[in-house]
């Protein structure tokens, strides 16, 4: 699990009064605040978090690093009343690397994450030089430009690739005008929000969901699983039957077919009786289906000896036949057709003879 000093720096400018992010730019701020403590407190308890604001008069520290998340939402709510001014980005940045001076937790690792909706107003040579400072005391930065993205876009890529230049801990996240969800629903697919371990710098997770570092138990017998089941597949079990195409001039059951199938049927014991010849019904002694070894693979079975009854029962026992089927119900009713016509041939032969 990953032990955190997180400085939170809110945007509390002017521009966060706007609606385009439901119902306001800073109501969307702090709904996406409030599930960063949640997700920093569950994924380890020890550690602490601080909240700075950036706009108005100065840089304001409003919360310092505490694991109590209460006294974090508390202030953004307080917060909310004071909106108005420009934001001080860089001398919010500063404020925040002074915070992270005085962690109580020399094993926590030191991170700044940073909500930017207004324009910067700060010039490039004071981005630079704030930049060089957090990755000279080894720390990460998280930018969540929103609102006044394109304003911005020069400024913050400088920052962000001044700061990035030896580790890759820090991310930029630029969120498109116009969503479709919400500002927290679309910060869930990125490295700030996406629970971590799970997730690398470009913000993937990965195929099990479950977070190593948290549950590593979890994680390893999930791997086994797949991995067991990936043993016992063969080529054919996720082979699929392609679905049958019917065509009004082509009868797609050939008499070959049937054939094939009364004759795995008679010789795996399907059948319950069998007409003979002599056209009367010999019966099993008991309710055991037999087997007919007298049977011959390349013995032609006469079709006119199947009831269409038990062609019915004989499609039944198929897998992954249904009877409903309309296809299929064409097929035994032409079956039966068929049948009868070859009987009432039958019939006219014996009155000539």
């Amino acid at each position: 699990m990953v032990l955190e000093a997180v400085v939170l720096i809110v945007d509390n400018s002017e521009w966060m009064r706007n609606g385009d992010f439901s119902p306001s730019r800073y109501d969307a701020q702090f709904d996406t605040c409030n599930l960063i403590c949640g997700q920093r407190s569950e994924d380890n308890a020890q550690s602490s978090l601080a909240l700075i604001t950036s706009a108005g008069d100065r840089s304001e520290v409003k919360v310092t690093l505490t694991d109590d998340i209460g006294e974090i939402i508390t202030a953004l709510h307080r917060v909310k009343d004071k909106i108005g001014g420009k934001c001080n980005f860089a001398q919010s940045l500063k404020i925040g690397q002074l915070v992270l001076n005085h962690t109580r937790n020399p094993h926590q690792a030191l991170r700044i994450i940073t909500f930017i909706g207004s324009p910067i107003f700060d010039t490039e040579t004071e981005l630079v030089e704030i930049a060089e400072i957090l990755r000279k005391n080894k720390i990460s930065l998280d930018i969540i430009s929103f609102g006044e993205t394109e304003v911005n876009d020069s400024k913050l890529e400088l920052l962000f690739k001044t700061i990035s230049k030896e580790s890759g801990g820090s991310s930029l996240i630029k969120v498109p005008p116009g969503l479709g969800v919400s500002l927290s629903d679309f910060l869930r697919q990125t490295p700030i929000l996406a629970s971590i371990g799970n997730v690398n710098q470009q913000g993937e997770t990965n195929e099990f969901g479950v977070n190593p570092n948290m549950d590593p138990e979890l994680y390893l017998a999930m791997q086994l699983s797949r991995e067991d089941y990936d043993k016992t597949q063969t080529p054919g079990d996720n082979t699929q039957v392609p679905p049958l195409v019917p065509d009004e001039d082509v009868n797609m059951y050939d008499d070959d077919e049937v054939e094939k199938a009364i004759k795995l049927s008679l010789q795996t014991g399907a059948m319950d009786e069998v007409q003979p010849e002599g056209g009367t019904k010999t019966e099993t002694k008991d309710n055991t289906k037999p087997t007919n070894p007298s049977i011959d693979q390349n013995e032609q079975v006469d079709i006119s000896k199947i009831t269409p009854e038990f062609l019915q029962e004989l499609f039944g026992k198929m897998e992954g036949v249904d009877l409903t089927n309309p296809e299929i119900l064409q097929l035994i009713a032409q079956f039966k057709q068929q049948q009868n016509e070859q009987q009432k041939e039958q019939k006219k032969e014996d009155k000539k003879d």
